[in-house]
């Protein structure tokens, strides 16, 4: 769609990083049910990994409960802002910091299925934040060209042509 000659069209276009987002909705949910089935009893762990356990897990659980459907719901509805885009990624990468820390020592000492499944849902959600990064990255390059093609365009000079509605109409040759 063109608005004063300098035609919007890379704007206008809903990028493809929308589709990214069940992907990622569905790491955020598969991650939030392993942790409430994970049962760090069973993992061997000694009391300071326990009592660090003890206080990751509520955080986690909350922000993945409450923080991060807000953050996908925003950038469903905005999928060409970089600024939902990334502040989902950060959010994300913080959850993903702490829940990789929690899996390697499910993992390390435990063989049980609960501890299996946090470290996959893991490796899934760090897989749908490479690619959420990537696509981040496209959208800014996107925006960036269209930012330039503007620069271009609006630095070209306008003729600027006024119809005189008082004046006689010129006679055809």
């Amino acid at each position: 769609m063109s608005w004063l000659g300098l035609g919007f069209s890379g704007m206008a276009q809903r990028p493809a990083m929308a589709a990214a987002t069940p992907g990622l909705k569905n790491a955020v949910e598969e991650l939030n049910q392993a942790l409430a089935q994970a049962q760090p009893r069973q993992w061997h762990l000694n009391r300071r990994q326990q009592r660090a356990y003890n206080q990751a897990a509520p955080a986690l659980e909350r922000n993945l409960r409450q923080a991060a459907p807000a953050l996908l719901l925003k950038y469903q509805q905005q999928p060409a802002s970089i600024a939902a885009a990334f502040r989902l990624y950060r959010d994300l990468q913080a959850v993903a910091q702490v829940t990789d820390r929690t899996a390697r020592l499910a993992s390390r000492h435990s063989r049980a299925p609960s501890a299996r499944r946090l470290l996959q849902a893991d490796t899934d959600l760090r897989n749908r934040l490479s690619a959420l990064g990537d696509t981040i990255q496209k959208l800014a390059l996107q925006q960036e060209a269209e930012i330039a093609r503007l620069q271009i365009l609006a630095a070209r000079p306008r003729r600027l042509v006024i119809h005189n509605a008082n004046r006689e109409a010129r006679k055809p040759h």
